[in-house]
């Protein structure tokens, strides 16, 4: 039986299984963040009818980050997604807060692909 001490700090902090897969969760984050902000410039420059060659540096170069490592990076997040969405642990939040981000960070990479890479 544990202790009460034990049990205060279960209490306080969660269950073992909700702290491993809120670290899924934020290495998740952390593996799609190129694809996410890429997109999101995409996305940014594409509403504001920017030509390309009006882009600024910074602009280019995170677009360009996200285009090179957003693909191999996705596809990691999308297995450590798989494993955490078939474990039975882990709480059903933190599950489709993991495959939310996994599935935008896909069209993000899938629509980076379609505009500048042969896809």
């Amino acid at each position: 039986m544990p202790s009460t001490q034990t049990a205060l700090t279960l209490k306080e902090h969660g269950s073992p299984s909700r702290a491993k897969g809120m670290l899924s969760l934020v290495i998740t984050i952390l593996l799609c963040l190129p694809s996410l902000i890429g997109g999101s410039v995409l996305f940014f420059n594409l509403a504001t009818h920017r030509n390309i060659t009006e882009w600024e540096q910074t602009s280019s170069a995170l677009v360009a980050l996200g285009l090179l490592f957003g693909g191999p990076l996705v596809a990691l997040a999308m297995i450590l997604g798989g494993i955490t969405a078939l474990s039975s642990k882990v709480p059903p939040a933190i599950k489709y807060a993991e495959l939310s981000v996994v599935s935008t960070a896909t069209i993000a990479t899938l629509s980076l692909l379609s505009r500048f890479g042969k896809f």
